[in-house]
């Protein structure tokens, strides 16, 4: 699913490819999102760009610059899991791992 990320939103690619197939990148109509609808583990999936003018931290983090996208199974938004930048990750990997080390 970091290749999704990857590809739609680092990349910019029109197109992502996994495990041999490609998926089209749409925009969507009213907010200019890229999204893209791909099949992960023989379940289908929707990569959904973070909308940076909402309030959430996702939200703020994509007003950041940082590349944000949410991915959930069909219509539902429950157990979505969200996708950020390397520098993002580094830092909260940090912090937890001295957290981890302070015990």
């Amino acid at each position: 699913m970091v290749k999704v990320w990857l590809q739609a939103l680092v990349e910019g690619a029109a197109e992502v490819e996994l495990d041999g197939k490609t998926f089209p990148v749409r925009e969507t109509p009213r907010k200019r999102l890229r999204e893209v609808d791909f099949v992960f583990e023989g379940q289908p999936l929707r990569g959904l760009e973070q909308n940076p003018k909402t309030e959430s931290r996702w939200a703020q983090l994509a007003r950041a610059g940082h590349k944000v996208i949410i991915s959930f199974g069909g219509a539902v938004r429950w157990g979505c899991r969200r996708w950020k930048s390397d520098a993002v990750w580094r830092e909260e990997e940090k912090k937890r791992w001295s957290k981890e080390v302070m015990r």
